[in-house]
C-alpha cells in the first residue's frame, strides 16, 4: 500500500510539473516570480476579473498584468493567452480607427451642406 501512495504522489508531481512547464512566460522581458498565479486561458481571465472586478489589464514587460485597484499584481498571462489578447486589442484598434474615419467622414460631408 505504502508503494501505491508513493507512485500516486508521484504521478500528481509529474502531472503538476508538466502543466506548469506547459505554461510559458517567455515573452516577458522582466523576470516572472515563481510565487506568481500564471493565467493560460479566456476562462481563467474572466473568472479572475469577476473576483477582481476594479481590476485591469496593464500591458508591460512584453505581456499582459492582471492589477488590483490598488495597484497590487494579481496575475501575468501566459503566452499563449498574451497572443490571443494581442488580437483582440488590433482588432479593437482597427475597429476604432475604421469608426472615427467614418465620423470624421460625416462631418466633413455635413459641414458642406
Amino acid at each position: 500500500m505504502l508503494c501505491g501512495i508513493a507512485v500516486s504522489r508521484l504521478s500528481l508531481f509529474v502531472a503538476t510539473a508538466a502543466n506548469t512547464l506547459a505554461i510559458s512566460t517567455t515573452r516577458y522581458t522582466a523576470p516572472i516570480p515563481k510565487s506568481m498565479k500564471v493565467i493560460d486561458t479566456r476562462q481563467e481571465l474572466n473568472n479572475m476579473a469577476g473576483e477582481y472586478p476594479l481590476g485591469y489589464l496593464d500591458e508591460r514587460n512584453g505581456g499582459y498584468y492582471l492589477v488590483n485597484f490598488d495597484h497590487s499584481t494579481l496575475a501575468v498571462t501566459s503566452d499563449s493567452l498574451c497572443e490571443e489578447l494581442d488580437a483582440v486589442s488590433e482588432e479593437a484598434e482597427r475597429y476604432l480607427e475604421f469608426t472615427q474615419r467614418v465620423v470624421m467622414s460625416e462631418q466633413s460631408c455635413c459641414a458642406l451642406k
